[in-house]
């Protein structure tokens, strides 16, 4: 279904708060206003809602109001058939009108406040049926006009590409999916480590894989001869052994002092962070309880908020039973008048009042009544809507009552029925005082518990109380919370103590100073070693050797990197498999899109141009005639002689006639892409001079017939031109 944009309400956007543009029609509309009017405002805010908000840089406006945030509605109503099934014959003017004024529903907003999410559509429809397959770049470069974008169309083909081709049907176009493709097989050639399916780098991981299977060979031969060593090196120190038994004790009680400091180090330092987050959430959370304990309730009772919680129970429930009063006497009271008007009819000296006349009162009693309960139940609180309701039916009860009174006194005579009408009128009217009385009482008890505010509504005073209690919770939880977090502040002080204390005792136990480091204790370890004579000297030599071989045997025995590099070889070369049947498959597909691309080529850009070069001759009155693309995929222009030039070589006004022609062609050659986006022009004929302004506004009356236009301008010259050119133009004013 075709829509077009009916309403702007915004809400708040830059400078404009609280304004409705509009109504617009489905063809040619013209927004007018002087400078900073808002026209810009205008065209952005519409922009921003449809794909979201701008943000705001050195050199780019967000509009971001100064009071509140940005938020505002844009209401969409269907297309009039005229239009919406023939595309691109005129819209009648007074069809225009229709749909401009109110004979159109509209069946579609889109709202959007803050920035956060995408456009929702509360009403029917969907945001979808609106944005099609247009997104923000190929909106902002065909469908949002200004003179800022006239001034060139970077790679035409491309752009010309992308949008007529967004209604194939697809959600991407076939211009940009070959666009992917491309990209896609480049990364199978590219050497960026983001591209790990890169085929140039694979090549060069399954190097490297093949050279470490031949380094994890080579060290499992290592591993084998030094196994047959260290049985050699066992006989040689067997008889060292004793003679260095002594000094091997010191190093060993040296080496686990040092490996029991270093890990008290470690715990010290957990505890010392963990007591400066626990002092830094004490903070915290002292400065929340400040805050809670400064502000105030929402009105001055100091008590137990429970008690008037209760209390306002207790009002709602007389005030029911007052309500329930009400309706019995109201009942009574109608039950009377129509047994009066029964009776009244079966003497015949008195005037009579037909039966259907009594039926008729009550029934009208009864309406009027419930009409009252309604209206209360919307607009007010439950015990209003009855009352209300006891207004309106008291006020027509008397109105029949007079009117049986009157027959009465014509007649001169009394009834019994006459006596009870009096008597049920008397309970009526004793039922409304009473609930007079009941509503004064109520609002008297809510002004004394301080909830004077809330203006005798039990609903609102019920939503401070909430409100208080609420505040009150808020307050206990942040005060327990703040006794754990001194609780958790004070246990790690006390550990952080304690973990000190320990590695004091255990320096000192073996004869080194509370201050020694890891790093002394490991200069104690190089000393001890040092000391050995020539026996222990040997020994160590030995030891050294036998270790460094065992460790050697240990880490071979424990080392899976052979194990690992020939797994990961596999695995490389199955990823190079697959990468090279991922390519095979994306060189197929690229061909295919080039060959659809190029059959869409043949069919669909000649029409472009020829309608670009129409549109082109119109606005210069044949000056120049053709538009044609060049092969640096930009276009040039075509005089009457065929010469050709550049847009860089037209001047700054025949450039904005040529680029702009070319957008409105794509338009109507596309009038299926985007049908129910408006095209927004603000000011985009300023530049040009009175003839060629003539022929611009001409061929946007013509995109008008195929799409909705509006034109934002502040010269009066622009608006004659466009209504001359468009007798059926809305004119919208700022």
């Amino acid at each position: 279904m075709r829509r077009f944009l009916k309403v702007a309400r915004i809400a708040a956007f830059g400078g404009v708060y609280g304004k409705t543009l509009g109504p617009f029609g489905p063809g040619l509309n013209v927004v007018y206003g002087p400078n900073e009017a808002g026209k810009t405002t205008a065209a952005s805010f519409v922009r921003g809602v449809l794909f979201g908000w701008d943000s705001e840089t050195k050199t780019r406006n967000g509009y971001k109001p100064e009071q509140g945030d940005r938020s505002g509605r844009l209401l969409f109503s269907p297309r009039p058939a005229a239009s919406a099934d023939a595309p691109g014959s005129a819209l009648p003017a007074s069809s225009a009108a229709d749909a401009a004024g109110s004979g159109v529903p509209i069946d579609l907003e889109i709202s959007r406040t803050k920035g956060s999410g995408d456009p929702e559509a509360p009403a029917g429809g969907d945001v979808a049926e609106i944005l099609g397959d247009i997104d923000r770049d190929t909106y902002e470069t065909v469908f949002a006009l200004n003179v800022d974008s006239l001034h060139s169309l970077a790679n035409a083909d491309n752009v010309a590409a992308r949008f007529l081709t967004a209604g194939a049907g697809t959600q991407t176009s076939p211009a940009e999916a070959l666009a992917f493709v491309n990209e896609r097989i480049e990364s199978f050639r590219s050497t960026a480590a983001k591209n790990d399916h890169s085929l140039v780098s694979l090549a060069e991981e399954e190097k490297r894989a093949r050279a470490e299977v031949a380094e994890a060979t080579q060290r499992a031969d290592d591993a084998r001869s030094a196994a047959r060593r260290l049985d050699e090196l066992d006989a040689e120190r067997a008889g060292l052994a004793e003679q260095v038994a002594a000094e091997s004790d010191r190093l060993a009680r040296i080496s686990s002092l040092k490996a029991s400091v270093e890990l008290l180090d470690r715990q010290i330092d957990q505890a010392r962070d963990a007591a400066s987050d626990a002092k830094v959430r004490v903070d915290s959370l002292q400065f929340s309880l400040d805050a809670l304990s400064e502000k105030q309730r929402p009105f001055p009772f100091e008590g137990d908020l429970r008690i008037v919680l209760g209390e306002l129970d207790e009002a709602e429930s007389d005030l029911a039973r007052s309500a329930d009063r009400i309706d019995a006497a109201r009942q009574a009271f109608a039950e009377a008048t129509a047994r009066d008007q029964y009776g009244s009819s079966k003497r015949p000296s008195e005037a009579p009042l037909k039966t259907s006349d009594a039926l008729c009162a009550f029934a009208a009693a009864a309406i009027v009544a419930l009409a009252g309960v309604g209206s209360g139940l919307i607009s007010q609180p439950l015990p209003a809507a009855f009352a209300g309701a006891a207004v309106f039916g008291a006020v027509l009860a008397a109105l029949v009552a007079s009117r049986v009174l009157s027959t009465r006194t014509r007649s001169g005579a009394s009834s019994p029925e006459g006596e009870g009408l009096d008597a049920a009128r008397v309970r009526f009217q004793a039922a409304e005082n009473e609930h007079e009385r009941c509503l004064q009482e109520v609002r008297a008890r809510l002004d004394g518990r301080g909830l004077s505010c809330a203006q005798g509504s039990l609903s609102y005073a019920r939503e401070l109380v909430l409100e208080a209690m609420r505040l009150e919770e808020d307050r206990a939880r942040v005060r327990d919370s703040h006794d754990e977090a001194c609780q958790a502040l004070a246990s790690n002080r006390a550990v952080l103590d304690s973990l000190a204390s320990r590695r004091s005792e255990l320096l000192t136990d073996a004869g080194f100073d509370a201050s020694e480091s890891a790093g002394d204790l490991e200069a104690a370890l190089r000393a001890c070693r040092n000391s050995h004579d020539a026996i222990a000297d040997r020994l160590s030599r030995t030891s050294q050797e036998r270790g460094f071989l065992e460790r050697e045997v240990d880490a071979a025995l424990a080392d899976a990197d052979a194990d690992r590099a020939k797994v990961r070889h596999q695995q490389i070369r199955t990823r190079r498999a697959e990468s090279e049947t991922e390519l095979v498959k994306l060189l197929v597909a690229k061909k295919m899109l080039e060959d659809a691309l190029r059959v869409w080529g043949v069919a669909s850009e000649p029409r472009l141009y020829r309608e670009a070069s129409r549109l082109m001759s119109l606005m210069t009155s044949g000056a120049w005639c053709t538009i044609r693309p060049t092969d640096r995929g930009d276009v040039a222009v075509c005089d009457a002689y065929g010469i050709e030039r550049s847009g860089r070589k037209l001047s700054l006004g025949t450039r904005q006639q040529m680029y702009l022609a070319l957008r409105i062609a794509l338009l109507m050659c596309a009038d299926d892409v985007g049908r129910s986006l408006p095209v927004l022009a603000d000011d985009i004929l300023v530049n040009f001079d009175d003839q060629r302004r003539e022929g611009a506004a001409r061929a946007l009356a013509e995109l008008a017939r195929v799409r909705q236009v509006i034109v934002f301008t502040c010269h009066k010259e622009v608006v004659d031109s466009l209504v001359s050119a468009d007798s059926s133009a809305i004119r919208v004013g700022l």
